[in-house]
C-alpha cells in the first residue's frame, strides 16, 4: 500500500508540474514578446525541461542523502548542462557561429539535454531505493 500511495503522490505532483510548466512557458513567451528579446522564451523552455528531468528521478524514490556521485556528476551532468547552454552563447565565442545558430533553430537538443542534465543532477545527488 505505501508503494501505491507514493506512486499516486508522484502522479499528482506530475500533474501539478505540467500545470506549472504551462504557466511558466506562457509567462516567458509573453515576456519575450513584450520586451522583444527571445532570451526569456529560451530560458523558460530550458528551466521547464531542467526541473522536469529532476522530477523524473522522484519516480524511483530517494534514499537519504549520501556523498555526491562524482563520476555521474562530472561525466553526466556537466556535459549535458554545457551542451544545453553553449549554443545560446555563440555570440561570445570566436568559433562556430554558423553551427551554433543552426542548433538554435531547432530547440530539440536543448530540451533533450536540459532534461538529461536535470535527471543526472538529481541522480548524482541522491540514489534510488532498492
Amino acid at each position: 500500500m505505501p508503494n501505491v500511495l507514493s506512486k499516486l503522490l508522484w502522479l499528482i505532483g506530475a500533474i501539478l508540474l505540467i500545470w506549472v510548466n504551462n504557466q511558466v512557458l506562457g509567462y516567458s513567451k509573453v515576456l519575450s514578446q513584450q520586451t522583444g528579446e527571445s532570451i526569456y522564451g529560451i530560458a523558460g523552455t530550458w528551466l521547464v525541461a531542467f526541473w522536469s528531468g529532476a522530477y523524473l528521478v522522484l519516480l524511483g524514490g530517494l534514499r537519504r542523502r549520501k556523498p555526491i556521485h562524482k563520476p555521474l556528476f562530472f561525466l553526466g551532468f556537466l556535459p549535458c548542462l554545457l551542451l544545453s547552454i553553449l549554443p545560446y552563447t555563440y555570440h561570445c565565442l570566436p568559433i562556430g557561429e554558423k553551427f551554433f545558430y543552426e542548433l538554435i533553430q531547432s530547440s530539440f537538443h536543448m530540451i533533450f539535454f536540459s532534461l538529461a542534465s536535470g535527471f543526472t543532477l538529481m541522480l548524482s545527488l541522491c540514489r534510488f531505493q532498492p
